[in-house]
C-alpha cells in the first residue's frame, strides 16, 4: 500500500511540474535581410541595408542625369557608359532583394561616379577661370571709357550684372567640387560661364546693330548664336545643356535656312556686298536704305539689361 502512495506521489508531482520544453533554435535569417552598418562591416552603428541602398539609388541617378552632357562635351563618354552599367548592376541586386549587397554595390558607384564629377569639374574651373578674368576686363574697360564708346550706360550696367552674377555662382561651385557635392559644383560652373560668355555676346550683337543685312551675310551673322566667339560655342552649348557636336548641325541648318530667306527675298544679286558697293560708285544718287522688315529676317536681339537664363 505504501508502495502504491509513493508512486502516485511521484506521478501527480510531475504533472504539476512539467519539464520547460526546449526552445525552437530561431531560424536563420538571410544574410541580406540582416542589419547592417552603413559604411563599415564592422561596429556598433547599425543601418537597415534596404534603407540606404533606396537612399543612394535615387542620389546616384541624380548625379548620373547631371554628369549626362558634361561627360558627352567634356569627359569621357565610355567612363559615362560604364557608371550607368554599374548603378545598372546594383539597382537589378536591389530589385533581388538582396539589400546589402546592393548597398555596397551603390556605395562602390557613387564613389566613382563623384570621382568622375571632381575631374570633370576641374576642367569647368579651368574653363571658368578663363573667362571670368576676360570677361572682368572687358567690363572694367568698357566702364572707364564709356565716354569714348557709344555704349549706353544701362549696357555697361548689364555687363557687370553678367560678371557679378559668373563671379557668384563660380563661389559655389569652388566650394562645392572637393565634397561628396562635387556634381552639384557643375551645375554652377556652367551657371558662371553662361554668364561670362552674355558678356561677349551682348558687345557682339550691340556692334552689329547698324550693319545691313548684306555686311551681316558677309560677316556670316545669320543667327543668334553666330554673335558668340566660335571658341566658346562649345561651352555655351554646355552651359545650355545641349551637346555641342549635335548643336552644331541644327546652327548650320538654320544657317542655310536663314540664308535661303534672305536671297528669296531680296535677291542674290542685290544682297551680295560686292554689287552693293558696285551700285553706289555707278550712281550718283545715295541708294535706298534698306527696308526696316529686313530686321525682322535677323534673329530677336536679346535685352542687354537682362542676365541670361539657363
Amino acid at each position: 500500500m505504501n508502495k502504491i502512495l509513493i508512486l502516485l506521489l511521484v506521478f501527480s508531482t510531475g504533472a504539476l511540474f512539467p519539464q520547460d520544453k526546449k526552445e525552437k533554435p530561431e531560424e536563420k535569417k538571410d544574410d541580406h535581410d540582416k542589419k547592417a552598418p552603413m559604411k563599415h562591416e564592422t561596429g556598433d552603428i547599425q543601418m537597415d541595408p534596404r534603407d540606404v541602398a533606396e537612399g543612394l539609388r535615387a542620389a546616384n541617378l541624380r548625379n548620373l542625369r547631371k554628369l549626362k552632357i558634361p561627360s558627352a562635351n567634356a569627359g569621357d563618354p565610355e567612363k559615362y557608359k560604364n557608371l550607368y552599367l554599374a548603378y545598372t548592376e546594383a539597382s537589378t541586386v536591389f530589385q533581388e532583394r538582396k539589400f546589402l549587397d546592393a548597398r555596397r554595390k551603390f556605395e562602390e558607384n557613387a564613389k566613382s561616379i563623384q570621382g568622375e564629377c571632381r575631374a570633370i569639374g576641374e576642367k569647368y574651373k579651368s574653363r571658368y577661370a578663363k573667362l571670368a578674368s576676360e570677361s572682368s576686363r572687358i567690363s572694367v574697360e568698357k566702364k572707364v571709357n564709356i565716354e569714348n564708346e557709344t555704349l549706353s550706360k544701362d549696357l555697361v550696367l548689364a555687363l557687370e550684372k553678367y560678371v557679378a552674377n559668373g563671379a557668384e555662382a563660380g563661389s559655389y561651385a569652388e566650394e562645392l567640387l572637393p565634397t561628396i557635392n562635387s556634381c552639384d559644383a557643375i551645375y554652377f560652373y556652367k551657371q558662371a560661364i553662361n554668364n561670362f560668355i552674355m558678356v561677349q555676346y551682348t558687345l557682339n550683337r550691340d556692334k552689329s546693330r547698324s550693319l545691313s543685312v548684306p555686311e551681316k551675310l558677309a560677316k556670316n551673322l545669320l543667327i543668334d548664336d553666330d554673335y558668340i566667339p566660335a571658341e566658346y560655342l562649345k561651352d555655351y552649348d554646355d552651359s545650355m545643356d545641349l551637346v555641342s557636336a549635335t548643336r552644331d548641325k541644327g546652327r548650320e541648318r538654320e544657317r542655310e535656312l536663314v540664308k535661303k530667306m534672305i536671297e528669296n527675298k531680296h535677291g542674290e544679286n542685290k544682297t551680295s556686298p560686292k554689287n552693293e558697293q558696285k551700285k553706289k560708285t555707278e550712281n550718283a544718287a545715295p541708294t535706298e536704305k534698306e527696308p526696316k522688315e529686313i530686321k525682322n529676317d535677323a534673329p530677336k536681339e536679346k535685352p542687354a539689361e537682362t542676365p541670361a537664363k539657363k
